[in-house]
């Protein structure tokens, strides 16, 4: 039980991350380094970290249900503040 607290904290941490890069973007001014650009690889970390956290909860319960797709709003928020780059 120990751990699904865990995950849910890091889950809750997850969320206030993603809207504070959200906020940050919309309020500064796209200059060559962004705030939200500076803290993309932190944020993209602990993106994965929760996401993989999660797998070990993943049980088709209608809790995990609204857990992952949480996760996945968040993932796709995530890729569409910051794209990838092309090479």
């Amino acid at each position: 039980m120990d751990k699904w607290n865990h995950f849910k904290r890091q889950l809750e941490d997850l969320e206030q991350t993603a809207e504070r890069f959200t906020t940050l973007d919309d309020l500064l001014h796209r200059t060559v380094y962004s705030k939200a650009d500076a803290h993309r690889d932190e944020f993209q970390t602990l993106l994965k970290s929760t996401m993989d956290l999660g797998d070990q909860f993943s049980d088709d319960t209608n809790e995990w249900l609204l857990i992952d797709h949480r996760l996945q709003s968040i993932k796709e928020n995530f890729q569409f503040l910051f794209p990838r780059k092309k090479p």
